[in-house]
């Protein structure tokens, strides 16, 4: 987990020179994540995730939930409409905690598509003065978008790194698609603009993701791995004869909270 050194520097402009300092108590403001997250909705209004979640987002609460100083965060994801919930899915909303729904889309047609409805929905959170301070999550065209209206607003932003386009669109990759090729060279290319343009930029890697995308800004790490209880387990007990070395956590089940 991260201490966002960056933080506490909100209300913000494109001048990094221009700093408001945070509240009293260190504690106040609005922050604003746009993610590439798609949470579903319940005719019940209750928005559910089984990958963002509330304790996926805890974090970036104030303590003692989190460790940043704002005083509530608001989620900028898409949201589609479901009856029937995904397997695992869990409430995203919760104490200091809300969403903010975003056009529902699939792959890259459906962003074109979404794209004009995209950029009018970021325009009306950033104009409302809601926020003093947004993140874009990257990788992501979803935060490319927040990205441009800030711009367009003369705003600043801080950006989280999650992963490497570079990696994921590659031919070792998980995703196969003819379009690979484009996708790695555009979303790769977005993310190092996103990062060098960053106030501060908080990283998931000791050094890859810092060398890839650099900023000029101000640098944090931190972890997107939610690590639930079944995760741990006590260690062996000792076995008699010739002590033995090894790594604990081959047979474990890891199960990964937060995904790009």
């Amino acid at each position: 987990m991260s201490t966002f050194p960056f933080f506490p520097v909100i209300n913000h402009t494109r001048d990094i020179s221009v700093e408001t300092p945070p509240s009293p108590g260190g504690i106040g403001g609005h922050l604003l994540v746009a993610t590439e997250h798609r949470f579903q909705q319940t005719p019940d209004g209750v928005f559910w995730s089984a990958s963002g979640h509330y304790e996926t987002w805890r974090r970036l609460l104030p303590p003692p939930s989190g460790c940043s100083p704002f005083a509530h965060v608001t989620i900028a994801a898409r949201v589609c409409q479901v009856r029937e919930l995904s397997e695992n899915a869990k409430p995203v909303e919760g104490p200091g905690l809300t969403v903010a729904p975003l056009p529902s889309y699939i792959g890259p047609l459906g962003y074109l598509r979404s794209s004009r409805r995209l950029r009018k929905a970021f325009s009306e959170l950033v104009s409302s003065g809601t926020f003093t301070c947004f993140m874009a999550r990257q990788p992501g065209l979803i935060s490319g978008r927040l990205v441009q209206v800030l711009r367009s607003a003369g705003l600043s932003w801080i950006t989280e790194v999650v992963g490497d386009p570079d990696e994921v669109f590659s031919l070792r990759g998980g995703i196969k698609h003819p379009l690979c090729r484009l996708f790695r060279w555009i979303i790769s290319d977005l993310q190092r603009r996103v990062t060098a343009e960053s106030l501060g930029v908080v990283y998931v890697s000791g050094g890859a993701l810092q060398s890839r995308y650099p900023t000029r800004g101000i640098i944090g790490t931190a972890s997107n791995v939610d690590l639930q209880p079944v995760c741990y387990r006590s260690p062996r007990p000792a076995r008699s004869g010739r002590p033995r070395t090894g790594m604990q956590g081959q047979e474990d089940v890891f199960q990964l909270g937060s995904v790009p």
